[in-house]
């Protein structure tokens, strides 16, 4: 399994757009495989995409880890304000604030504790 980002390459919204890119950086950017789904090309994936959400009218960006639903973009923002990215994507070792949190804290700390080391 592995996440799963449901977006559209066809929407007349400024948000969605802005939200789906904000997604695609931030996992890229964390080195975070995922598939993006494309609701607008593949036949039945907007279907797909409310079914697992238990939304009917679900739009995108959603994600899911496979087929357990992770959340929307907003929650998908707070996980990421709080830390918790890999968690809120349901990815291993996301119990103790995930890999986002922890890669944010190893470019920061090695910078604080080099110049004391060097002393």
């Amino acid at each position: 399994m592995g996440v799963v980002f449901y977006m559209t390459s066809v929407s007349s919204s400024l948000a969605i757009k802005k939200q789906q890119q904000k997604i695609e950086l931030v996992l890229e950017g964390q080195g975070i495989p995922y598939e993006a789904v494309d609701i607008s090309v593949i036949k039945d994936a907007k279907d797909k995409m409310r079914q697992l959400s238990g939304n009917d009218k679900a739009l995108p960006p959603q994600l899911f880890n496979g087929d357990h639903y992770c959340g929307d973009y907003d929650a998908f923002e707070h996980a990421l304000e709080m830390e918790q990215l890999q968690s809120f994507l349901k990815l291993e070792g996301g119990e103790e604030g995930g890999q986002a949190g922890a890669d944010a804290g190893a470019s920061a700390e090695p910078a604080a504790e080099a110049p004391a080391e060097e002393e």
